[in-house]
């Protein structure tokens, strides 16, 4: 009989082995580090920060935020996503099919109970909180390992239902009856007769189940979960994040590009594709195995031998003994063991030298410490494309330093003298300034001064400190109202941790601003009796 493959198998197996062999050839494809980053490009005097778009500067695919490649992050993308595709498939289909076998060949007995109540209950947990739950048991930081096993473990209920259901019906077929009698055992009788009967099932099932995992992948991405953690860093305190990734995969690049939705949409559509094309290709496989299937039986049982499995197991014994020789790991182990500890320590002590006063923007340290860097840059041959042939580029900026540390006292029968940057902070920027105040505390809650309301009526701030705490009104200024009312100072009720701004601007008329914690704010407000969370 002459048997026609169906075009989607064709299709689907086209599509996955290209992605296969682009994992494997990354190395031999680009020599570009796919973790190395281009903080900004160089354009005659302009500078242009990343991420960069797609077709500029040589990034054929555009870039990150961080100046990373991502046709270069795809590539060796591949080779993560696709190898932990694999591991989590041969767990859940070693796993499912040894206990939906057990289950199926001895249904109604005490073992296939047992197996359908596990298996029920997890199946009833949804599959992405499930797996973040496992995820962070086994510590998302310890990386593939982790996803691996928490979603091997979500997802082997599949084949474990799909094996039980079709060894309840094989059971009962003449030929297994037939086999029987001569004198088969158990084992011999499910290895023999059962297990070929059930391959073209667990094979649809194993590609429909691949295209499962890397949708999941997906997913996991999008949400911001991915192999080794990552780390979201604030841009600034007006909003944004960077998402900062250690290995190459492709649900790390899509959770990077979900800040970067409006900046840099193609940082999230071109992983975006790959998850697409993957999840397309392992249906395609699954559809044609069933119509291949249905058309005419297959003797799968002659391709079950010890030759397919060694072939299968040289396979990956070959693949684990020359990963390690390709791509960049092999670059970052000959750089780990040139790394010098001891010079490195030496630079660590001279940045961090309390000479260098803090390295605040125009102070000494500050210089030196620049100097210093500079040299280093010339040592290791970097070429410079600074202002007059050097390493630095001179600009002018207003600066803002502290001129003593700010102080704060609470004068009275009790008096109180106050630590700085424990008890307190200061504020800088805007209408934050400077200076001295000294007056009574006057709470006056979020400090709203409108047309419609005013937080102060019945308050007496003029020539006083008003004390903030709570959320003012959209659209106003709480600073602004307590200069209008005559207040000389201002106190914020919150956590006093240290927010300054690199280039603080500063309003015309300014007033003194600390932050203090509900703690002290509740001190100072002790003679009325009151708490602030009142």
């Amino acid at each position: 009989m002459k048997r026609r493959i169906p075009w989607q198998l064709v299709v689907g197996l086209a599509i996955v082995a290209a992605w296969v062999v682009v994992a494997f050839a990354a190395p031999l494809l680009t020599n570009v580090d796919p973790l190395r980053g281009r903080t900004f490009a160089q354009v005659g005097t302009r500078s242009i920060p990343g991420p960069f778009e797609p077709g500029t500067f040589g990034y054929p695919l555009g870039s990150d935020r961080q100046g990373r490649d991502l046709w270069v992050n795809i590539l060796y993308g591949a080779r993560a996503t696709f190898g932990l595709v694999a591991v989590v498939l041969v767990v859940r289909l070693v796993v499912g099919v040894t206990l939906g076998a057990l289950a199926g060949w001895f249904a109604g007995r005490w073992i296939d109970r047992a197996i359908s109540a596990v298996t029920d209950a997890f199946a009833a947990f949804p599959t992405i909180l499930f797996a973040i739950l496992w995820i962070f048991a086994f510590d998302i930081r310890s990386g593939a390992s982790a996803f691996a096993a928490a979603l091997a473990i979500t997802g082997w209920w599949g084949f474990g239902r799909a094996t039980r259901a079709a060894l309840v019906t094989l059971r009962g077929q003449p030929f297994i009856e037939a086999a029987r009698s001569g004198g088969l055992s158990e084992f011999a009788l499910f290895a023999r007769h059962a297990l070929p009967n059930l391959v073209p099932t667990l094979a649809i099932s194993a590609a429909l189940e691949a295209s499962a995992i890397v949708l999941v992948l997906g997913e996991l991405g999008f949400l911001g979960f991915v192999v080794g953690g990552g780390t979201a860093i604030p841009l600034s305190d007006a909003g944004g994040l960077a998402f900062f990734f250690g290995t190459p995969e492709w649900g790390a690049i899509l959770a990077q590009g979900r800040f970067e939705i409006f900046q840099a949409p193609w940082i999230i559509l071109v992983p975006a594709a790959a998850f697409a094309s993957a999840v397309l290709a392992f249906n395609l496989i699954g559809h044609g195995l069933r119509l291949l299937f249905e058309r005419a039986p297959v003797a799968l049982g002659r391709l079950l031998t010890w030759r397919l499995a060694a072939a299968l197991a040289a396979i990956a014994i070959v693949f684990r003994l020359i990963s390690p020789l390709l791509g960049p790991g092999a670059g970052f182990a000959e750089l780990a063991r040139g790394f010098d500890h001891g010079r490195a320590h030496a630079h660590v002590a001279f940045l961090a030298d309390p000479a260098r006063g803090g390295r605040y923007t125009g102070s000494p340290g500050f210089g030196e410490a620049a100097a210093y860097v500079a040299e280093r840059f010339r040592e290791i041959g970097l070429e410079p494309i600074g202002d007059d042939g050097t390493y630095f580029q001179r600009f002018r900026m207003s600066t803002v330093q502290l001129s003593a540390m700010p102080s704060f006292e609470r004068l009275g029968p009790e008096p109180k003298t106050y630590v700085p940057r424990v008890d307190f902070s200061e504020g800088i920027g805007g209408r934050r300034g400077g200076g001295t105040a000294e007056g009574r505390v006057i709470y006056v809650g979020g400090g709203t001064r409108s047309a419609d309301y005013s937080d102060y009526k019945g308050t007496t701030p003029e020539g006083n400190i008003a004390l903030i705490h709570g959320p003012a009104q959209p659209g106003t200024d709480p600073i602004d109202s307590a200069i209008r009312s005559g207040a000389v100072g201002v106190i914020f009720v919150r956590d006093p941790v240290i927010k300054l701004s690199s280039i603080p601007t500063f309003e015309s008329k300014t007033v003194p601003v600390i932050y203090v914690s509900e703690a002290v704010a509740d001190e100072l407000i002790a003679e009325s009796g009151k708490h602030v969370a009142d």
